[in-house]
């Protein structure tokens, strides 16, 4: 609900598996088209395992939706995207790419683990707190990945909420 996603807007998943909040993302764009209209948002699921990229997949797969595209990427790293755009004009001569910007992004970094520990007795003579350290150089290079392009965006949003 804080993202307030809309019917066309374009939307950035960027550690998206399982799936149960691109699936929530689904459900708000479709809900808030015009009825009769297909929505013409777009959202990318990301995902770096080929695995969890299958279960989002398949978690996803019930929504029936055009408006998805999974990838398989490093989040810290997740690359520009281009989007042809269909200008009635433009369109019969072709359509030109135009870099996609992301109107929402998503990010919900790895953990470091130490929430399962209550859960999976096994783990407490493997763990440590070097390993969940070890994640946060990772989740701060995801964040600021999804970040930076939109940190313009970001201050002014602040800003506002500020005032």
């Amino acid at each position: 609900l804080f993202l307030n996603v809309q019917a066309g807007h374009h939307i950035l998943d960027m550690c998206a598996a399982p799936g149960s909040k691109t699936f929530q993302l689904l459900e708000m764009i479709h809900q808030s088209k015009e009825p009769g209209l297909l929505p013409t948002a777009l959202v990318i699921a990301n995902d770096l395992k080929v695995q969890r990229c299958d279960v989002l997949i398949h978690n996803t797969k019930r929504m029936c939706t055009a408006n998805l595209i999974v990838t398989n990427h490093e989040a810290q790293s997740f690359p520009s995207c281009s989007l042809a755009k269909d200008d009635s004009e433009a369109y019969k001569d072709h359509c030109k790419p135009q870099r996609l910007e992301f109107d929402r992004v998503l990010c919900d970094v790895p953990c470091s683990g130490d929430g399962t520990l209550r859960k999976s007795h096994d783990l407490w003579r493997k763990w440590s707190s070097s390993m969940g350290n070890e994640f946060h150089l990772l989740q701060v290079n995801i964040a600021m990945r999804g970040v930076l392009p939109y940190l313009k965006w970001v201050v002014g949003w602040f800003t506002q909420l500020a005032q």
